[in-house]
Parts: structure tokens; sequence; C-alpha cells
């Protein structure tokens, strides 16, 4: 049990960040998101004798239950705030006051913090299922076949063919902004 006991502290300690990221990314706010990631490691903790490398990564499966817990926090709170957006490229920030005092920022800078808005904003008008494969693919970095696994299906060739369509659409709205391929 021991043994046990560390590998899972291990895999917690590699993967914490990345789960945080993404619960960060569904619930938009650092508290709920803590508690998110949370959940998903504690479910993963009392159903440990259950994971098994032959269906999977490790990391798979923790984003499979870290899925599951934002599904289940969406269904019970609407955002209020959807026109507030945030960059999810960093960790969470801290304290969301500090922007405020920063001192002012070049024009590169802002055109590059435009950019990223025009994307965020391009990936949250997509439907569910595709802003997830993009956000699973290109921004945790999660293969096809682990993307794929993540949603219930055995073929990577379902997730490529999503992740084409979501692709096609995020263009479509890039050039609706006047962004090229970012």
């Amino acid at each position: 049990m021991a043994t046990q006991e560390l590998c899972f502290d291990e895999l917690y300690d590699r993967h914490y960040p990345e789960i945080l990221r993404y619960c960060f990314r569904k619930a938009r706010n650092r508290q709920d998101a803590e508690d998110l990631a949370d959940a998903a490691f504690v479910k993963a903790y009392l159903h440990w004798k259950d994971f098994s490398l032959r269906r999977g990564s490790f990391r798979t499966w923790i984003f499979t239950i870290a899925r599951h817990c934002c599904i289940d926090f969406s269904h019970g709170r609407i955002f209020r705030d959807r026109s507030r957006l945030e960059t999810y490229d960093e960790d969470p920030p801290a304290d969301q006051e500090t922007h405020s005092q920063s001192p002012p920022a070049s024009e590169n800078h802002l055109d590059e913090q435009m950019a990223r808005w025009i994307i965020e904003a391009c990936i949250e008008n997509l439907d569910d299922k595709d802003a997830e494969i993009i956000v699973l693919y290109y921004y945790h970095g999660l293969t096809l076949e682990e993307i794929a696994h993540t949603f219930g299906h055995s073929s990577p060739n379902w997730t490529k063919k999503q992740l084409k369509r979501a692709e096609a659409l995020l263009k479509q709205c890039f050039e609706k902004h006047g962004l090229g391929a970012p």
C-alpha cells in the first residue's frame, strides 16, 4: 500500500499543474479550478485499484476524470461573466487585481494580447466538444489517441476528424476577425 501511495503522489506532483490549468480554463476562477482539480485527484485516488495501463496512460485517465468533474460543475452553474476573457497559456493568476498596477504595455504586446483574446473568443464560440478537443490538443498536448480515450472512443481517427472540423471553424472565426492563422 505504501508503494502505491508513493506512486500516486509522484503522479499527482507531475500532473496536478496541468490538470489545474485545464480546470481553470473551464471554471474561470482559481478557487473553483482548485476544487475541480482536487476532486479529480480524489476520485482517481479512490478508484486507484481500477486504473490499468492496458487501457491508457495515467495522464489520459486523469484528464478523463477531470473532464467529467468539469462537466458536472458546468451543469450546476452558468458562468455569469462570459465576456471577460482570460489567457490560459500560463498558470492561473494568483491575484486578479494586479493587472491595474502593471506598467503600460508596448504596442506589440497589445497586439499579441488582442490576438489571444480573439483566439479565446473563437474557441469559446465553438460547441463544447469542439472547444474541448482544441484545448486538449493544442493547450495540453494530448495525442489524438489520448483525446479519443478521454471522450470514450477507441479510434484516433474519430479525434482527427473532429479536430479538422474544429480547426476549420476556428479558421473561419479568425478570418472574420482579421487574424491570420496563429
